[in-house]
């Protein structure tokens, strides 16, 4: 279970980095006694038990003192102050504190970047893992570099299977996918997989972890069928390790629920959810967690159209968010983006608009007016607002469709959606000759699309021949209008 952290956690933290710096400079001047090398290495073996079974709160005190002795006892000259370091920084950023985490992996990649060697395996640990920190806060281009760099110095010291080498890889295919850039996700994931199941013996944790991460971004290129395949599999794997209850099963099975409902398997989804949720209530896990498998379940109790039970479940998953704050910004806005596209479901407009109007905002400051994320999110915005005003709705709709075609790969759901809104828009605006650009140009994405889609699914197939069909009646209206005047 992990504790809540309170307002003065933060704060002792960073002072805390603050205060290894100084003492990295100036070791002797140390108030406290000297520690010895046998304290530091018990600290630092009861912080790695204590990680090991899940309990990163107990590990973190444990850690960080024996950071500070290290600190102490033998400033910036040797690379073991910033090995502990990093561990300090993993317990943290385990409780989703990534700020803290990334201040606590700054410093101790300056400890061993001077230490062990700009170039050394232990600098590429440090350089994985504050990558790591800063996706979690949104800044995911730098998270890119971070994980390149790493990368590279992992393929020179491990070679290209090394299970080092592939977490890196596996972490930088995650993050291109965040960027907006599935196709290169996809291949990288490929080629992860093709190299864990040709080890021996195979880390199945580990194949397990690519398989569940892969299928994101399967869902992300249209191809629901192989997703669902994938992550079949990732619980079959970890069921196995870590037992129906485990954290990573549920996760894979909540993924999974929410797939079966995109194919329609609604009965299936919803019993999965259903499971998922108590088993979460029973191990009293994480509160965002708790709040994201409310979310989906009320996501596919409204495509059932039972909206009193869906209500119900947005309203807890709600509670959670305003109550407990301890997760990474990102992930919020993706529960509060969830959280909006249902009160837009289920009638709640003005809601809707109000809560999408501060995740835009924080989206923005975050991750920046291009982020992928904001496509929906400025298309649910325009939903809401053309209730009133149709003007402001066509600028979002405009604006959704820009930042779509600048970040999302051609065929895109979301990509197509904003666009034929636009163009009917603009039609309905008495302005064809704009409308029909937007339209023919989307059109022909989409009929590109499907003519490629061998390996796409039959009902992502079926989606897109249902988006072909509402482009040829928008395109048919506004050259009716066009032609009338």
């Amino acid at each position: 279970m992990r504790t809540r952290r309170s307002g003065r956690g933060s704060v002792s933290a960073v002072a805390l980095v603050a205060a290894l710096l100084l003492a990295a400079a100036t070791p002797a001047l140390a108030q406290s006694p000297a520690p010895t090398v046998a304290q530091i290495q018990a600290d630092v073996n009861a912080g790695q038990a204590a990680m090991t079974a899940g309990k990163p709160a107990e590990a973190e005190p444990l850690l960080a003192r024996a950071s500070e002795s290290a600190a102490a006892l033998w400033g910036a000259s040797s690379p073991d102050a910033g090995r502990i370091g990093v561990l300090w920084g993993d317990s943290v950023l385990a409780q989703k504190r990534p700020g803290e985490a990334g201040e606590i992996y700054r410093l101790a990649l300056l400890w061993l970047e001077s230490s062990a060697g700009p170039d050394s395996p232990e600098v590429a640990l440090a350089l994985n893992n504050l990558a790591l920190a800063v996706g979690d806060q949104g800044a995911d281009e730098e998270a890119d570099a971070l994980l390149r760099r790493s990368l590279r110095l992992r393929l020179a010291a491990f070679g290209p299977t090394d299970p080092a080498t592939l977490i890196t890889s596996r972490n930088l295919a995650v993050t291109l996918r965040r960027l907006g850039r599935p196709d290169e996700a996809a291949s990288r994931f490929d080629d992860i997989l093709s190299k864990q199941l040709a080890a021996q013996p195979p880390d199945r944790a580990a194949i397990a972890t690519t398989l569940h991460d892969y299928a994101v971004t399967l869902i992300t290129l249209n191809h629901a069928a192989r997703a669902e395949y994938a992550l079949r599999e990732a619980v079959t794997i970890r069921e196995s390790l870590f037992g129906a209850a485990g954290e990573a099963t549920l996760e894979s099975v909540a993924r999974l629920a929410e797939v079966k409902a995109a194919l329609g398997r609604f009965d299936d989804a919803i019993a999965m959810q259903r499971r998922v949720l108590a088993s979460l209530e029973k191990a009293q896990a994480p509160p965002m967690v708790l709040a994201r498998a409310h979310a989906s379940l009320g996501d596919t109790l409204v495509q059932l159209g039972r909206y009193a039970e869906a209500e119900d479940q947005l309203v807890r998953a709600l509670d959670i968010n305003e109550t407990e704050c301890e997760c990474n910004q990102p992930e919020r806005l993706s529960l509060l983006t969830t959280v909006a596209d249902l009160l837009l479901l289920i009638g709640k407009v003005a809601e809707a608009e109000g809560l999408l109007r501060v995740i835009i905002a924080e989206r923005e400051r975050i991750e920046g007016p291009t982020s992928p994320a904001l496509v929906h999110e400025l298309y649910l915005l325009a939903i809401a607002a053309g209730e009133r005003d149709r003007g402001e709705a066509t600028r979002l709709l405009a604006r959704a469709t820009e930042v779509a075609n600048m970040t999302l790969p051609a065929g895109h759901i979301e990509r197509l959606t904003p666009a034929a809104a636009l163009g009917a828009a603009l039609a309905a605006d008495r302005r064809p000759q704009e409308a029909l650009p937007i339209l023919r140009t989307s059109a022909r994405e989409l009929a590109a699309t499907l003519a490629a889609g061998a390996g796409m699914d039959k009902a992502r197939k079926e989606q897109l021949r249902g988006f072909q069909h509402i482009y040829r009646l928008h395109v048919t209206a506004a050259w009716d209008r066009a032609s009338g005047l």
